[in-house]
């Protein structure tokens, strides 16, 4: 058997009172947490293209100094040519 409860007209509105603040906070907590999380993710996606840029200038760097490291082994061997040539 169940029982019911029964509720003084002033009790149900204090329950109903509750109710409503909580429901207002937890709608001013959602809507706070979608605005920073919309913020977090317009930072993030700045962040990411930053990085790709990063990114191609590092290899871009890279490939320069690969042909520069080119240019000083060929400039090596052409000492090393002339040194033997002159012994």
């Amino acid at each position: 058997m169940m029982d019911t409860i029964h509720l003084t007209k002033k009790q149900l509105m204090t329950v109903v009172s509750t109710a409503a603040v909580v429901f207002v906070i937890l709608v001013a907590m959602l809507s706070y947490t979608s605005r920073k999380l919309s913020s977090i993710q317009s930072e993030n996606s700045l962040l990411q293209a930053e990085l790709d840029d990063l990114r191609f200038k590092q290899r871009k760097l890279s490939k320069e100094l690969e042909a520069k490291n080119l240019r000083l082994d060929e400039m090596g061997k052409m000492i090393q040519e002339i040194q033997k040539g002159s012994k």
